[in-house]
């Protein structure tokens, strides 16, 4: 059973385990992708494909305003492009980056994938392709080429059908097919003595072409369709070649002044300026002119890599390009100004969610930095004070459970705090005094300061806070604030090292975790510690939570499961029914004790604080659950994915 039909086959019982009663799920953004390919259906102009790393594949039929999923067997992995068939417009190819599965095909407009694997006349009995394009003869559009490095393969049938065949001498990367003669393809690679073949038979046979080539090899390959002897290479360290007269010589364009070589970059070629290419990738987005000189049209297109780009073949102006990190923008004037165009598209990665019950406000951590819903529901980017310049990773943000609109956010050795939901933030502590003439006779020079890898609130005063740092001094690892965050104690006496976790289950207890994994216990508010090890998992932690209705009772999510102590850590036992063998990345336990469990199967539910766990039916697709979190008054549930943003649904205790 190949990768994706296991997680195909997972999901399918989530959907139908009928465990609980289906709930209703929103799509709530943000608005995010990373995009790897865009594509412009020759048919239809107004429908736009885009591929997407982790997401899926997109359509949009109003030329990128808004965005739809295609089917749900393709959340998983690196898609590199997408491709509408030629021939038939129910059918879509795509290529993947993924164990076994290279090439893709649906004959259903999207809804469904398979992997192609033939039947095929040859050495091997099934496509695999290594997520390059694939090429169609724009003449004879059943005609259909698969490069795959050193045995390639054709099918005459419109895919029903495939025979392999090599190319002498050369492997190939890229192929592509003269727009008038089907039997005329060329094959771009790398070979000792030339790194380009033509064949006039349809790739029956092949001859070295390609003078003044370096040895380097064949990225792309691009032929305009109004100019069948022209043709465009992108060789490796990102130099565009170009031939004028149908392959046999080639010479350099000049190179592209911010494109270094390590960027991955991608020709696109104008249908209405064949002499026009572009060139996208980390460097920006660039623009030839007919000699070969490149401008730069990056002005409004964000922080991330650019990866992909499409022109309308009816309005050469009419752009869209496709980015790393937040999805697609959109040109009217020819690349001179950019928006966001990314309506729908609910693609991104969500690492953490963080909301309160009974308050407004949810903020996600996705992969691209950190967001904040609005009242109007819209999502705004958050970097200050965590970041400047680039995406906010902060350790995390943490409510005020007694003030509304009082939020926490740590951020390495930093404390900030706002006053009003998250829109300004000022430094916390109080700087400390200077040492008094005893402490400085006393050798003491400057008064501890804490560190704030992480935060953790005591369950009853909001004003009591612990943080836990990496400060090499003794007793110096955790840190006491009863003031709000405005001045701190050490209390982190037995503890060194770095503290990754810290958790305060109730009044005067205190749990850490160090850098080792190393689980320690303070029933005197960090006055002293003692390791406690009867069953703790050696295994990462991802999430660890305390059971309101009974503060005794605490989970730990692990990559190697879910784990719970009843006795305040004293002791803990790996959870196995219905939980088993399960990499768990999220845990949360509701207000009345239910508890929730986010995995790459779904969302688990547990009714008995943790005895046996079902499937809690999405009633859409989920996918990979990275993060869950509880907020607002009615409450929501709130699921992080790595497919699909956030998804909520109204939660009602079963």
């Amino acid at each position: 059973m190949g990768v994706n039909t296991m997680r195909m086959a997972l999901l399918a019982a989530l959907l139908g385990s009928g465990a609980a009663p289906a709930a209703e799920w929103r799509s709530e953004g943000p608005e995010l992708g990373t995009i790897n390919d865009l594509t412009v259906d020759p048919a239809r102009p107004d429908t736009v494909y885009a591929a997407t790393s982790n997401g899926g594949f997109w359509r949009s039929d109003d030329f990128g305003a808004s965005w739809r999923r295609l089917g749900r067997d393709t959340l998983a992995g690196k898609l590199n492009w997408i491709e509408p068939d030629r021939a038939d417009p129910d059918i879509l190819w795509g290529g993947q980056d993924a164990s076994g599965s290279g090439l893709l095909r649906s004959t259903d407009g999207g809804a469904t994938w398979q992997v192609v694997s033939g039947p095929v006349k040859g050495e091997l009995g099934r496509v695999h392709a290594t997520g390059v394009r694939i090429a169609f003869a724009p003449s004879q559009p059943k005609t259909i080429f698969v490069p795959s490095t050193n045995l390639h393969y054709r099918s005459l049938d419109g895919g029903k059908t495939w025979t392999t065949f090599r190319v002498p001498d050369q492997d190939a990367y890229a192929i592509a097919i003269d727009p008038a003669d089907p039997k005329r393809v060329y094959a771009g690679g790398r070979g000792q003595s030339h790194q380009i073949s033509v064949s006039s038979d349809g790739g029956q046979t092949w001859r070295g072409i390609g003078a003044g080539l370096p040895e380097r090899s064949f990225d792309q390959l691009l032929i305009p369709p109004q100019r069948p002897g022209t043709l465009y290479g992108l060789l490796g360290f990102n130099e565009v070649w170009k031939s004028t007269d149908a392959g046999e010589t080639f010479e350099p364009l000049p190179k592209v002044a911010g494109m270094s070589a390590t960027d991955d970059a991608r020709i696109v070629l104008d249908p209405s300026h064949p002499d026009r290419p572009w060139l996208v990738g980390e460097g920006g987005v660039h623009r030839s002119d007919e000699y070969g000189n490149w401008d730069s049209f990056t002005r409004g297109t964000g922080d991330w890599q650019a990866r992909a780009l499409a022109i309308d073949p009816r309005d050469g102006e009419n752009l869209l390009l496709g980015m790393a990190g937040d999805g697609v923008y959109r040109s009217e004037d020819g690349g001179q100004n950019w928006r966001p165009s990314r309506r729908g598209l609910n693609a991104g990665w969500i690492e953490r969610l963080y909301a309160v019950p009974g308050q407004d406000g949810l903020w996600a951590q996705t992969t691209v930095g950190l967001f904040r819903r609005l009242p109007d529901g819209s999502w705004d980017e958050v970097r200050q004070p965590f970041s400047r310049s680039g995406a906010a990773e902060p350790n995390a943000i943490v409510f005020d459970r007694h003030a509304p609109g009082v939020l926490l956010g740590v951020d390495d050795r930093d404390l900030w705090r706002s006053t009003d939901g998250g829109t300004s933030w000022k430094p916390l502590p109080n700087p400390p005094k200077e040492p008094s003439l005893r402490q400085m006779m006393q050798g003491i020079i400057e008064l501890p300061r804490p560190d704030f890898r992480c935060l953790a609130q005591h369950p009853i005063d909001a004003k009591r806070m612990y943080a836990g740092g990496d400060r090499d001094e003794p007793g110096q690892a955790v840190f006491r604030s009863v003031d709000g965050g405005k001045t701190w104690q050490a209390a982190g006496q037995g503890l060194e090292g770095r503290i990754d976790w810290l958790l305060a289950p109730r009044d005067g207890q205190l749990l850490a975790v160090n850098e080792d994994r190393a689980l320690f216990r303070s029933d005197d508010e960090g006055g002293s510690w003692q390791r406690l090890s009867g069953g703790w998992p050696a295994a990462k932690l991802t999430q660890w939570v305390v059971d309101p209705t009974e503060p005794q009772r605490l989970f730990v999510a692990t990559e190697q499961g879910l784990y719970r102590s009843q006795d305040g850590g004293q002791s803990w036992t790996r959870q196995s029914s219905g939980i088993s063998d399960v990499e768990v990345h999220a845990v949360l336990v509701t207000p009345a004790g239910s508890v929730l469990a986010g995995t790459d199967s779904g969302v688990l539910l547990s009714r008995d604080r943790g005895d046996s766990f079902a499937p809690l039916d999405p009633a859409g697709d989920l996918g990979f659950v990275r993060a869950l979190a509880l907020g607002g008054e009615p409450l929501r549930l709130y699921v992080g994915t790595a497919v699909a943003s956030v998804q909520s649904t109204a939660w009602v205790e079963p």
